[in-house]
């Protein structure tokens, strides 16, 4: 499983004439694939803070996009950041966009290769000795990869959870589906408590095949073997939550819990803001409607409160 040869290669794409920015496409060559994303630099006239943006569950690209849902939430952020002074990292996920791994099959597939991969990418702005600080983002699921990828990792200076479940995947899956479709529990329950024991399920009604199909079942095991509000306390290093009050993937509990595990981080809520970082109503359906609007700009605030964060590290 892990991750045995690598180097690091970097292409200049695009230069920006304002200020002193640049925004490189960057690369890991592994020994059966290749990872890519995208940095970029605040000032290369000076060593900035850098942010690497993990993304949350699903095929992610660097802009933080799906096929079915284009938000550009990362690239958003990113441009935001910059203009206060901020380098970024985002990358594509493990088979998104550009980042291509050969895998034997689905099932060979772990929540671990994520860990592994995020720390391939810290140790790649390590490398680049221009930083004055290498601080994590881990956006809903990728807060959980960060968290890990961080642990006994002196290159980390900083980690940001931005909404970041609280809860074990199992334990929030039934959450998510149980609320809104509450029949499922009857038909759902043996098959989560099977699946909690590490053990497969091989029959699974076929409207549920997508989430629990026998092929990811091993991905699902792997990943709920992790609770964050355990793993969080592993962490000694500055700590921030971010969590707004309109998302419906994950709630202000959530945030909550993560900050009674770790007591020293700064627990930041941003009223009217949604999972993709967007304002948006509470109403399901209104609030879904963000989720394919790259043009919507990204709450107004969030960078003000990332970048505060972030220059505290300075003092």
């Amino acid at each position: 499983m892990r991750i045995k040869l690598w180097t690091f290669v970097i292409s200049l794409i695009t230069v920006s004439c304002v200020s002193a920015q640049i925004s490189d496409t960057v690369s890991i060559q592994l020994d059966n694939g290749i990872l890519e994303g995208t940095l970029s630099i605040a000032d290369t006239n000076k060593l900035t803070p850098v942010v690497y943006i993990i993304a949350g569950s699903g095929p992610n690209d660097r802009d933080g996009n799906q096929p079915a849902a284009k938000s550009n939430a990362h690239l958003l952020l990113s441009d935001s950041l910059l203009s206060r002074g901020v380098s970024t990292l985002r990358v594509d996920k493990r088979m998104s966009g550009n980042s291509i791994v050969e895998m034997v099959s689905e099932e060979d597939m772990t929540f671990d290769y994520f860990v592994d991969d995020s720390k391939l990418w810290i140790d790649f702005l390590e490398k680049q000795n221009r930083f004055s600080d290498i601080i994590i983002i881990g956006h809903s699921q990728g807060s959980l990869v960060g968290i890990l990828a961080a642990q006994n990792n002196n290159k980390v200076d900083a980690f940001i959870s931005l909404a970041g479940p609280s809860g074990k995947v199992f334990e929030k899956l039934r959450e998510q589906i149980y609320t809104q479709t509450p029949v499922f529990k009857t038909g759902l329950e043996p098959i989560f408590l099977k699946l909690e024991k590490g053990e497969r399920v091989d029959s699974i009604p076929p409207f549920l095949n997508n989430l629990f199909r026998p092929s990811v079942q091993p991905f699902l095991i792997s990943w709920d073997k992790y609770d964050p509000t355990e793993e969080i306390k592993k962490l000694e290093i500055p700590i921030a939550i971010i969590q707004g009050t309109t998302d419906f993937q994950v709630s202000v509990a959530d945030a909550e819990q993560l900050k009674e595990a770790y007591p020293k981080a700064e627990l930041m809520i941003i009223e009217g803001m949604n999972h993709v970082i967007k304002d948006a109503p509470a109403d399901r359906m209104k609030n879904m409607k963000t989720y394919t609007d790259p043009d919507l700009p990204i709450n107004s605030s969030i960078t003000q409160h990332i970048v505060e964060f972030v220059r505290s590290l300075e003092k």
